[in-house]
């Protein structure tokens, strides 16, 4: 305790120094909180995103190789190692009209029921799916629902006039029909392309009775794990040559280059702190050679080297600690200011502020500290004590 008080008491008599090498300190500790707790907000807020549908999931979609997809594609692809499940699915362009208002929107057709099987975070905020066998039924996604206000365009129970547009084919085919509103969707956001928000969903038997096709826009294919799921979706390309979209191979990209940005702007911060524990050095070294005299004296009445030594690095420790501490409070602040300013228009986004980004903070920052110390401690318990003495 006797060496906190002497290295505070040191520390105090050389105030503006001491301030600006702190500040250096704090500045880093600053930068490595904020930007981990915002990197952490953005990984939570990406795990969240992908937790909305299944990670076995892949989407197969036609190619310009390889414009339709066929029933014989659909059976290939089923007999494929690891393959649980595959639903077809086709999607138009289309408008809905309720009450004398009128929208676009993409139309949909697929076995609602087989829908959760793909997307676990798909959620009624009304209502429920279709049944297979309705063909006067629709469900509208959360932003169709809802005018952009917070009123509501359509809701469970009412009659929408839904316009069906078809362009495959090289042409455009046009259909028009009344539909009874099942069900409206809780919001849900982009899902791999699916936006679900902005979508009308209906029926795969409707479609059939609409259009009456043969070839399909798409597929969702069902793997038996994550793994599997890549292959498949790389056998599907090579094999096939059709688009996929696969959630684990999206996720993979996904955490790659958030890893990147976070190892970048770490490193940055690091170097902060790095610049800072040069700061300490040469704060330290200084008053080594303004303590001379006083060193000398300390030595002649009984301090060993290793009592100096600890007087140094206890002004090192307490540099960093103070910088931690506050640094950590400011980080904070800096993360809420960085949300406020240049993530404003992602509410979704928040920081997140966790032990682990703290104890991070200041444990490389009380280190580097340390460590910055240990060179002006030795210098100053190698001293000489009668050379010491003599020095003015």
């Amino acid at each position: 305790m006797e060496f906190f008080i002497l290295a505070f008491e040191a520390l105090k008599e050389r105030k503006v120094r001491s301030l600006f090498t702190i500040i250096m300190v704090v500045v880093g500790v600053t930068l490595i909180v904020s930007v981990d707790s915002i990197g952490a907000g953005t990984k939570k807020y990406v795990e969240s995103e992908f937790s909305k549908f299944n990670i076995r999931f892949i989407a197969v979609s036609p190619s310009n190789r390889h414009p339709e997809i066929t029933k014989k594609d659909l059976e290939q692809i089923k007999d494929m190692e690891g393959v649980v499940e595959v639903v077809p699915y086709w999607s138009f362009a289309g408008r809905v009209k309720s009450g004398g208002k009128e929208k676009d929107a993409t139309i949909i057709a697929v076995d609602n029921q087989k829908l959760p099987l793909f997307f676990p975070g798909l959620e009624m905020e009304d209502g429920e799916l279709l049944t297979e066998s309705d063909t006067t039924g629709a469900v509208l996604g959360y932003y169709i629902a809802h005018e952009p206000d917070g009123s509501i365009f359509a809701y469970t129970g009412d009659v929408v006039t839904v316009t069906f547009i078809d362009y495959s084919g090289g042409g455009q085919t046009i259909k028009t029909k009344n539909l009874v509103v099942r069900g409206v969707l809780k919001t849900m956001g982009a899902v791999t392309g699916f936006i679900f928000d902005q979508m009308i969903i209906v029926s795969s038997r409707l479609a059939k009775q609409l259009f009456n096709k043969d070839t399909y826009n798409g597929l969702f294919v069902l793997a038996e794990n994550s793994d599997m799921a890549v292959n498949i979706s790389q056998r599907i390309m090579q094999e096939l040559d059709l688009n996929t979209i696969s959630p684990q191979e999206i996720k993979e990209v996904v955490d790659n280059v958030l890893g990147t940005i976070t190892l970048f702007t770490l490193a940055i911060s690091t170097i902060s702190l790095i610049v800072a524990a040069v700061g300490i050095i040469t704060t330290l070294y200084t008053s080594m050679l303004e303590r001379i005299r006083e060193i000398g004296v300390l030595k002649a009445i009984g301090f060993k080297n290793i009592h100096i030594m600890k007087m140094f690095l206890y002004e090192a420790l307490l540099i960093g600690i103070i910088g931690s501490i506050l640094g950590s409070i400011l980080g904070v602040v800096g993360a809420i200011v960085m949300r406020d300013i240049f993530f404003a228009d992602m509410p979704f986004l928040q920081p997140v502020f966790s032990v682990d980004v703290f104890l991070r903070a200041n444990l490389m920052a009380i280190s580097l500290s340390v460590i910055a110390g240990l060179y002006p401690a030795w210098r100053a318990s190698r001293l000489d004590p009668i050379v010491a003495l003599r020095h003015e």
